[in-house]
């Protein structure tokens, strides 16, 4: 029963994470040139290059999710994205007021997918997901059926009756 409880919480986490995500991936490939122009602005190099890999993280990285494949890279790409986002585009520090306040909002919810994006990469899909059934592998019914089986012990013969006779023990 808890292992069917965790692969469906496993399941809702990654739905509400592509959920968040998706919608600010959506946008910035609708308008990827604005969103090299907003990263030019704040002065990072190769603007063009950067808004077109986040793009692609952002709009693929959820679609993994949701699918439950590459939980690794995509984790892993969506850390990077939303780390360097917050960093290089929510300055709060350098602002005042009502700005700042949203600003820092902003900074903390890219951090927040950040860290949701961690316990992913370290927690896995679960069993409802399409990487699962590729691997051939499903989750266990039962905790009774997610104990490796033991082999049964067979009495072994004590060393001295091995031992070939005229051999010193």
């Amino acid at each position: 029963m808890t292992a069917r409880i965790d692969t469906g919480a496993l399941l809702l986490g990654r739905l509400a994470l592509a959920a968040c995500v998706a919608p600010s991936g959506i946008a910035h490939a609708m308008n990827i040139s604005g969103f090299a122009a907003q990263l030019a602005k704040q002065g990072l190099p190769f603007a063009p290059g950067l808004a077109t890999a986040g793009v692609l993280i952002e709009v693929f990285g959820p679609l993994a999710f949701v699918l439950g494949l590459a939980r690794r890279l995509s984790a892993t790409l969506l850390v990077l994205v939303e780390v360097c986002s917050a960093l290089a585009l929510h300055w709060f520090w350098s602002m005042g007021g009502a700005a700042r306040q949203l600003e820092q909002v902003l900074f903390l919810t890219n951090l927040g997918l950040a860290a949701w994006s961690q316990f992913y990469f370290v927690s896995g899909p679960g069993a409802w997901s399409l990487g699962r059934l590729w691997r051939g592998g499903s989750a266990p019914s039962s905790p009774k059926e997610a104990q490796p089986k033991l082999k049964s012990a067979k009495p072994r013969a004590p060393k001295a009756a091995l031992a070939p006779k005229g051999a010193a023990a």
